[in-house]
């Protein structure tokens, strides 16, 4: 194998190991006491907030990966309040939002 195969073949599995993320029923719990009162956190629901997208949407928007998802939950947004979170329940949340994704 050549440096540079093997170059690829690490950074492939690097961020294989980064999607990894927490523990969906953990991060449900928590969606539904931290999140719910804007965004609708179970599927089909409707968020509270019309300007708070539900999980669902979040989910299933293109591009919405497991790490864009964590710079999100780590930025600011002004019709955001600022939660703040531990790395592992961010990861948690993480990866209920993920689980809703029913078009991977």
């Amino acid at each position: 194998m050549s440096l540079a195969g093997g170059s690829v073949l690490l950074l492939g599995a690097g961020f294989t190991i980064a999607q990894n993320f927490g523990d969906a029923r953990h991060g449900a719990t928590l969606a539904r006491h931290l999140c719910a009162e804007c965004h609708a956190v179970a599927p089909g629901e409707n968020s509270q907030n019309p300007a708070a997208p539900t999980f669902e949407a979040i989910a299933t928007t293109r591009g919405m990966v497991g790490l864009a998802l964590e710079a999100a939950l780590q930025t600011t947004h002004r019709e955001m309040p600022n939660i703040m979170l531990s790395s592992a329940d961010r990861a948690d949340i993480i990866a209920y939002v993920e689980s809703l994704n029913t078009k991977k």
